[in-house]
């Protein structure tokens, strides 16, 4: 996703989208988008619906890139398990050892 407002907007779009029930995974990134954010959806009707109501609301989201994964062969840990040490909240700025920010 491409959040193409001020930049003060990516830290509210990422925690919005973080506390969605369908986001997975949210995380600000650098390249030809702001943010990359992995979402569950049951079927494509439930997957349009997320995107044109919820990521459609967010006034800062100026473009949308979607890639539907339609199967995976490989999984960091058993389905439903969290990933050891995985965040479960958004963090703009990953932090160093210490707790410094980068």
């Amino acid at each position: 996703m491409d959040d193409g407002g001020p930049p003060g907007g990516l830290e509210e779009t990422g925690r919005r989208l973080s506390r969605h029930p369908q986001v997975r995974f949210a995380s600000a990134t650098t390249g030809s988008a702001n943010l990359l954010v992995a979402a569950a959806a049951a079927d494509l009707d439930a997957l349009y619906v997320f995107l044109s109501e919820t990521v459609g609301a967010l006034e800062h989201v100026t473009t949308i890139e979607v890639t539907p994964i339609l199967t995976g062969v490989n999984r960091a840990g058993p389905p439903g398990e969290p990933v050891s040490g995985a965040r479960t909240t958004w963090r703009g700025t990953p932090s160093r050892p210490g707790g410094r920010r980068c």
